[in-house]
C-alpha cells in the first residue's frame, strides 16, 4: 500500500519529470528549469 503522503510525493515528482522533459533546450544557456519538489515532508 502507498500512503497518501507518498502518493502526493510521487505525483509531485512525476509532474517535475514531465516539466523537465518539456524544457526548451534551444534556449541554452538561458534555460529556466522547473522547481524541484520539496524533499521534506
Amino acid at each position: 500500500m502507498i500512503s497518501d503522503e507518498d502518493k502526493a510525493s510521487l505525483i509531485a515528482w512525476m509532474s517535475y519529470i514531465k516539466a523537465v522533459q518539456a524544457v526548451d533546450m534551444s534556449k541554452a544557456p538561458d534555460i529556466i528549469w522547473p522547481q524541484i519538489p520539496s524533499l521534506t515532508a
